[in-house]
């Protein structure tokens, strides 16, 4: 097994019982990002998938940039989602979506949002980000903020 096969079997384990609930959706986000009203991001909400996190689609992943608009329960849901989906790509950075997950798991502006992790999820995280810098194509850019990213996320799995 390859480390992205270990890595992305760790996920779906840690992550298995998150589910979306009332949690901020993609399309949600995208409206909240506007300053879209209510009713507006109750039709972009009810255009979501919204079963297992494993089956949002790639399309939808690669079409979002959600992070910062994410409540913690929608965090919790589309991680795992957006973390496995960069690991299925050789190279890992064969797609865009692998620069917007590394700054979605930055703390520099806000970890409100990641409120809903576990230590257990915290730790796969870690996992993923120790791993993604290893494969970044242009690592002397990002190498900062792999080490903020990582340093919070090992601390949490330690102190959750």
């Amino acid at each position: 097994m390859t480390e992205a096969e270990n890595l992305r079997t760790r996920i779906r384990r840690a992550f298995t019982d998150v589910t979306l609930g009332g949690g901020v959706t993609l399309r949600e986000a995208r409206v909240l990002d506007r300053y879209g009203s209510f009713r507006e991001r109750e039709r972009a909400r009810a255009l979501d998938f919204q079963g297992p996190w494993w089956e949002v689609s790639g399309e939808d992943l690669e079409m979002h940039r959600p992070f910062s608009f994410l409540d913690a329960v929608g965090f919790a849901y589309y991680a795992p989602a957006y973390l496995t989906h960069v690991l299925s790509h050789d190279p890992l950075y064969a797609t865009d979506t692998a620069d917007t997950v590394l700054l979605g798991l930055w703390p520099r502006y806000s970890v409100a949002r990641f409120g809903g992790i576990t230590a257990e999820q915290a730790a796969v995280i870690a996992a993923y980000l120790e791993y993604a810098e290893t494969q970044d194509p242009i690592l002397e850019c990002r190498a900062a903020v792999y080490t903020d990213a990582w340093v919070y996320w090992a601390r949490r799995a330690q102190h959750p």
